[in-house]
């Protein structure tokens, strides 16, 4: 079954707040978002989302990295996850009963009509600029077909390797499920997809959002 977590920061991010996310990390932790310069504050942030996803598990916080470095639990193959993070927030989907999952999460960025188009023409499909053309918010479906897109990649596995107009989220194959939201987070507005196995996602007026705020 399918949990979905979002962490916002009670801030705009700064050294102080760095320093005490940081601090709440175990040493593992602490050094990959140490390693990332530039986005230590929301790599660590997304290391406090996984850390709270494996303990909902129960299955520690060992986690190994497959092909594309797509990470996995290597204690068992009956729970996976997925980590994003995008502005302020971080988002993570936990999947237990088996299989893969991919989650995106993004933050809206309003008023870049031209350069959203631009994205679209190089890396949409014709059937998703269509989906987009059709929407009443063209900016918030701009958004939600590139979480889709990128869910459906850190599902799969294959990450940026996989050209992204090779993945067309109007008709994503048979066997899986999308679930898309724009939500209101860290003072912004995101969107935020997760892609799982058929039958493995709850009824969507059931989807609940666990948020947690540093």
């Amino acid at each position: 079954m399918l949990s979905l977590y979002i962490a916002e920061l009670s801030g705009e991010g700064n050294e102080e707040q760095t320093e005490r996310l940081l601090g709440l990390l175990p040493p593992e932790s602490r050094n990959k978002a140490l390693s990332r310069r530039g986005a230590a504050l929301l790599t660590a942030l997304g290391e406090l989302v996984r850390l709270r996803m494996m303990d909902a598990a129960g299955v520690g916080y060992e986690v190994a990295y497959g092909k594309n470095g797509k990470p996995y639990v290597p204690s068992t193959d009956n729970v996976a996850f997925s980590i994003s993070h995008s502005g302020h927030a971080a988002a993570g989907a936990l999947l237990t009963g088996g299989g893969d999952v991919g989650v995106d999460i993004e933050r809206v960025d309003r008023g870049n009509g031209v350069r959203h188009e631009r994205i679209a023409a190089r890396f949409y499909t014709d059937a998703e600029r269509a989906y987009i053309d059709a929407s009443d918010d063209r900016e918030l479906s701009f958004y939600t077909v590139w979480t889709r897109k990128e869910a459906y990649l850190k599902y799969t596995g294959d990450g940026i390797t996989r050209p992204l107009t090779e993945v067309d989220t109007v008709r994503l194959p048979d066997g899986v499920s999308v679930v898309s939201r724009i939500i209101e987070a860290a003072g912004g507005e995101y969107a935020l997809s997760a892609v799982t196995p058929a039958g493995s996602m709850p009824d969507k007026e059931d989807i609940i959002i666990n948020k947690i705020y540093y």
